[in-house]
């Protein structure tokens, strides 16, 4: 659906079309072959045919005919941005080979010689892989790369690349927030850093696997894990914590912790015989 609610807008296979709504009236249809992106302000939508001579063609959106002719491009995931009113379009290459910039009406500006990751989502099994991201203003990018990096590039006259940011092991996707934030995305991974100076502003590491050695849970603790039924989540290596389930009654407060883990927020019951260390509310 574009952003006013009168076309839907979508593509199936080789086909791309716009339809009416309501009313459900064909706007246009036209084969495109290969993948298709739609800008975001659904003026202009981007189809890369795939042969062995692969071409990208820019279409108005509202009519579905070419606002230029057809380029030859290197194959690719498409990424829309916006600067200013204008969209702008880069292709992520596959196998390492760069990334190529066009303006709205598919007309070449530059090419980045960036050894660019392989991780780019050609293939709709690949998930949530996102190699590109635009900068808001439009006026800069950032790629994943093959060997681990984010490189952040100015999308001036002359391009240039600005800075080149170490990424956790994984990272699959890159986006652009506010204030020259880059969140760096991987499956068990999430990193905040500063795009232009490589501040990491927060590093965070989930869904770690149950390690029977290291947990307090384990062992001679079996009978405690059994009875509260705990869901356990470490806090740091060596050290984890769990929360009572069900939690309700009075189990609704208890969380099982290391000595050094313990707060000092509400009431620590006594030690009763039986009773291990480490319980606390």
């Amino acid at each position: 659906m574009d952003r006013y609610g009168g076309r839907l807008l979508g593509h199936n296979g080789p086909w791309a079309a716009a339809v009416e709504v309501p009313g459900g009236r064909m706007r246009w249809l036209a084969l495109t072959v290969g993948e298709v992106a739609w800008s975001p302000d659904d003026r202009r939508a981007a189809a890369l045919r795939p042969c062995r001579s692969p071409r990208l063609t820019v279409l108005d959106a509202a009519t579905g005919q070419p606002v230029g002719d057809p380029v030859d491009q290197a194959e690719g995931t498409l990424h829309w941005g916006m600067r200013g009113t204008e969209a702008r379009l880069a292709v992520v290459t596959n196998d390492g080979g760069g990334v190529d910039v066009y303006d709205e009406n598919g007309r070449h500006h530059c090419h980045l010689p960036i050894a660019t990751t392989e991780r780019n989502g050609r293939y709709f099994h690949d998930g949530q892989q996102r190699p590109w991201a635009w900068e808001p203003e439009g006026g800069s990018g950032a790629c994943l790369t093959g060997d681990g990096r984010a490189e952040v590039w100015s999308l001036g006259d002359v391009p240039e690349r600005i800075a080149s940011l170490e990424t956790p092991e994984g990272t699959e996707a890159v986006l652009w927030g506010a204030e020259g934030v880059l969140a760096l995305v991987g499956a068990r991974t999430l990193r905040f850093t500063h795009a232009f100076t490589g501040a990491v502003l927060g590093d965070f590491l989930f869904g770690r696997h149950f390690d029977a050695g290291r947990s307090p849970l384990d062992g001679d603790w079996t009978t405690l894990h059994g009875m509260f039924q705990t869901d356990v989540f470490p806090l740091a290596d060596g050290s984890w914590c769990a929360i009572a389930d069900p939690a309700a009654g009075a189990a609704s407060a208890l969380v099982i912790a290391g000595e050094s883990r313990l707060g000092v927020r509400g009431r620590r019951p006594g030690r009763r015989p039986g009773r291990r260390p480490g319980l606390d509310r």
